[in-house]
């Protein structure tokens, strides 16, 4: 009865164990995401550039000198889906922006994949950043 009542209490905390680091892997994400949107949002795409993953998204991004004319009034996004894993989430966000060069306000929506790094406990884009135009 003694081991029953033990393998039962050990269970309970492997499995509570499970839910604790998906809640804190679900924080991370969201945090993650607001830190990206926030460069985003103050046009400061170098260090929007931090979060891709250099191993995974090997295109290159938007020309920086476009980049230098994009002046960003609203970023909306929304956690379109994770995986059963919890390792993958899908982010849309769409983005308004004011373009010196065509002196024009443009929406863009863009589709972001954030994986994450077990070994780092680290969310990353793996997407380049998006194509202001």
């Amino acid at each position: 009865m003694r081991r029953l009542i033990s393998l039962a209490l050990l269970l309970l905390l492997v499995t509570g164990c499970g839910t604790v680091d998906d809640k804190k892997k679900s924080m991370t994400l969201q945090s993650t995401i607001r830190a990206y949107e926030s460069t985003i949002r103050w046009a400061d795409f170098e260090a929007a550039s931090s979060f891709i993953n250099p191993e995974v998204v090997t295109e290159p991004g938007p020309d920086p000198s476009v980049l230098k004319g994009i002046k960003v009034t609203s970023y909306v996004s929304t956690i379109s889906g994770v995986s059963e894993d919890g390792t993958e989430a899908h982010v849309v966000a769409e983005i308004q922006y004011y373009n010196d060069r065509s002196m024009s306000v443009m929406v863009l929506t863009d589709q972001q994949i954030w994986r994450y790094d077990a070994e780092v406990k680290k969310w990353y884009l793996a997407v380049p950043l998006p194509a202001f135009k």
